[in-house]
């Protein structure tokens, strides 16, 4: 997937942050979808896109990212429970570096 974002976009850390708003709001209504496919998707994507930020840009997000990672480590599939897992560790290293006031 990475080779193919790569391809089309010429530019992508620059595109991620013009249009990252957009990018997570899109993720997290798809990490609700009733489609399997588009909440593990969604998990692994949010899982990430937050990897690195700061805290003005994912702050708006952290609740919804927190409610969203929980409810896909309860999922009845597998693969996005698999994929919740994998969003619960970033966000929970990400809230860990945001709240460390030695950085």
């Amino acid at each position: 997937m990475g080779h193919i974002w790569r391809a089309l976009v010429a530019e992508p850390k620059k595109t991620t942050d013009e249009f990252f708003d957009d990018i997570m709001e899109d993720l997290l209504t798809q990490a609700g979808s009733r489609l399997w496919r588009s909440r593990e998707s969604s998990c692994l994507a949010l899982a990430d896109v937050v990897q690195g930020r700061r805290y003005s840009e994912v702050g708006k997000f952290m609740e919804r990212i927190w409610t969203m990672a929980f409810r896909s480590i309860d999922d009845i599939k597998e693969t996005v429970r698999l994929a919740g897992e994998s969003l619960c560790r970033a966000v929970s290293s990400l809230t860990l570096r945001l709240c460390d006031t030695t950085l």
